[in-house]
């Protein structure tokens, strides 16, 4: 599920992406989800950032998150 980029994030949409976090966390660590928010911060596009840390585009992270969550 997209997050808003402005406005205020609803307490289901705040809900849905701390346990993405939660996800990504499990599935990849700390310290490879922390490189990925890094280089984005730094200015590196969030696609390219996020593939090289998990070898996953964002399709793949939110076909494998909506898996995950249906196995809770």
């Amino acid at each position: 599920m997209p997050l808003a980029r402005s406005g205020e994030l609803s307490r289901l949409g705040y809900l849905t992406s701390w346990a993405a976090v939660v996800f990504l966390e499990g599935r990849f660590g700390r310290e490879r989800v922390m490189a990925a928010v890094r280089a984005t911060l730094a200015g590196e596009p969030f696609e390219k950032a996020l593939r090289r840390e998990t070898g996953l585009s964002p399709e793949d992270v939110d076909r494998a998150f909506d898996a995950w969550v249906g196995r809770l």
